[in-house]
């Protein structure tokens, strides 16, 4: 499960577009490691249109494993958005998925 932090924040860059800085928390909730996780978070307009996005891998590269009902804090930031785009909504997708194989 990812869910999207009120710590988001948006601001104006000396190129004369907006960054954003986007906060998840992901938890695993199943009952194995999780050792491998791509993500996509997607900004959309109020019509569900994908304005931006952005892939990450967070798992490895940013934590090293998820174990079973850990969370973990995954941040990123999209820059690149126009001042009149309508940013409404962020969707996090998970893309691929790896866990430890049990024993």
């Amino acid at each position: 499960m990812i869910s999207t932090s009120r710590d988001t924040v948006e601001s104006p860059n000396a190129f004369g577009t907006i960054s954003m800085f986007i906060r998840g928390t992901v938890r695993n909730k199943g009952t194995r490691t999780i050792n491998g996780l791509e993500i996509n978070v997607a900004v959309r307009n109020s019509e569900s249109q994908v304005i931006k996005e952005k892939r990450l891998l967070a798992i490895p590269e940013k934590h090293a494993s998820l174990g079973p009902g850990e969370t973990i804090t995954v941040n990123l930031t999209i820059d690149g958005f126009k001042q009149n785009d309508d940013r409404a909504d962020i969707r996090w997708k998970v893309t691929a998925i790896r866990t430890e194989q049990p024993l």
